[in-house]
């Protein structure tokens, strides 16, 4: 099998499938605050879109609103029982 040139320029994703994520994107202010955020305070990774220009991208289920959303890996953080 050779190597596609194109692919050693794409990050590799660093979340698995299966795994636990919260949502830490749009925070830029902590006067700030989105109504909905709460509702992505944890999902699991259901798919990664690895194909992208600018990183990986996964599509996340949300358990408290039962959606699946695209997410961008800078806007997630791995979810970790204390």
């Amino acid at each position: 099998m050779t190597e596609n040139p194109d692919d050693r320029d794409k990050p590799a994703p660093i979340y698995e499938i299966g795994e636990l994520v919260a949502f830490t994107g749009y925070n830029y202010s902590p006067d700030y605050k989105y109504s909905d955020e709460d509702d992505y305070d944890m999902g699991i990774i259901v798919r990664s879109l690895t194909r992208t220009y600018y990183c990986p991208v996964y599509v996340v289920f949300w358990f408290k609103n039962r959606v699946t959303t695209e997410v961008i890996e800078d806007h997630l953080s791995r979810v970790v029982r204390k």
